[in-house]
């Protein structure tokens, strides 16, 4: 039905098509006309204004207004390091687990082998020395590049400081009583001569 909101999206999540009935299309328009947004690139801040009847009700909109924005930001700043950050953490879980199954291996070998000199067991154990050493290394490395993708993720992390909080305004911002009381007057005036 018309009425419905009509979600789709493919199985990672990356497309998603969204429709919406004509009575949220009337609520977003009045949203949109509300509230305000003034981003000025030169000192690198945002402003956001709303306007509504009820002052209480639009500090709060705007404290919404102002969380959501900031938790987008953050997403989309993110997004890459935290794909990162999961790759290497699935890479490092594999290292780990072939790291500790190549050192149990390892020193299974050199318990049932104490003693022997002879040569197949030592190349045996070489080679079981070998698979260690290139697994330890390849953990060392993935635990490096685990703790740098960390960083990079607390780096690409913006940071935000509210320079004026939102507050309940004391008198209306509109309409301008000073302002409608000077045009009505110079009105008066002009229909008066």
């Amino acid at each position: 039905s018309k009425d419905k909101e009509v979600v789709q999206s493919t199985t990672d999540g990356s497309l998603e098509i969204y429709s919406i009935t004509p009575k949220e299309k009337e609520l977003f328009s009045l949203l949109s006309s509300q509230l305000q947004i003034t981003n000025n690139e030169k000192d690198n801040t945002i402003s956001f204004s709303f306007s509504m009847g009820d002052p209480v009700a639009a500090a709060q909109m705007l404290s919404q207004a102002k969380k959501t924005l900031q938790e987008t930001i953050i997403e989309f700043k993110t997004r890459k390091a935290k794909s990162q950050l999961e790759f290497i953490e699935r890479q490092y879980e594999e290292a780990e687990k072939n790291f500790k199954e190549k050192q149990m291996r390892l020193a299974a070998f050199q318990d049932s082998n104490r003693g022997l000199i002879t040569a197949v067991p030592m190349t045996r154990q070489t080679q079981l020395q070998a698979e260690y050493n290139l697994a330890a290394n390849v953990y060392t490395e993935l635990a490096k590049q685990l703790e740098a993708k960390r960083i990079k993720l607390k780096e690409d992390q913006p940071i935000f400081t509210v320079i004026e909080p939102v507050s309940v305004p004391n008198a209306p911002s509109k309409p301008k009583r000073m302002m409608i009381i000077a045009i009505w007057t110079f009105v008066g005036l002009v229909i008066g001569i």
